[in-house]
């Protein structure tokens, strides 16, 4: 994973977990259609998915176009679920 992307995401969750209005079950919506090609691999989305600050019953939705994009934002949903 890009350095710079590690940092924002851990500085992100860390951000949000010290937060006292934060409310982990929270549901979330994922924009990802201007993501024409993802900058992250499998142990990226690894790190991701351990330092996610959402609980486990948190919904997601991810808004992708089809192709590589879509491929990504399952591994990370399928790394998450296992966490």
């Amino acid at each position: 994973m890009d350095a710079l992307l590690r940092q924002k995401s851990n500085s992100m969750s860390v951000s949000l977990r010290k937060d006292p209005d934060f409310d982990s079950p929270l549901s979330e919506l994922v924009d990802l259609t201007g993501v024409t090609e993802p900058a992250i691999d499998a142990g990226g989305f690894q790190s991701l998915a351990r330092i996610d600050p959402f609980s486990h019953s948190a919904k997601r939705a991810f808004v992708a176009r089809a192709g590589v994009t879509y491929g990504v934002t399952r591994m990370f949903q399928i790394m998450r679920d296992n966490r």
